[in-house]
């Protein structure tokens, strides 16, 4: 079973848009607020950690890891019996 190219970029296109978007928001209202309090010499190492960190937190709190768990396979299926028609 295997995901249409499709299927793929648009998962890479609505994860990555949330990325950029979380990355936005850290760089500009979280991390200037934050300069007192935590070494920013690292920057970048520091907001793309924080990035990842509350992508997932997001994610999990949105509900949408376990939905994608649950669904997975069933989505594989369906996509592969599309293709075989």
């Amino acid at each position: 079973m295997q995901k249409q190219i499709s299927q793929i970029l648009i998962e890479a296109i609505v994860t990555g848009q949330f990325v950029l978007y979380t990355y936005l928001i850290l760089t500009i209202l979280v991390l200037p607020s934050l300069k007192n309090i935590i070494d920013l010499t690292h920057s970048n190492l520091t907001i793309l950690f924080l990035t990842g960190f509350f992508v997932h937190i997001i994610f999990e709190m949105a509900g949408i890891n376990v939905w994608y768990v649950k669904n997975y396979t069933r989505i594989l299926q369906t996509i592969e019996s599309d293709i075989k028609k």
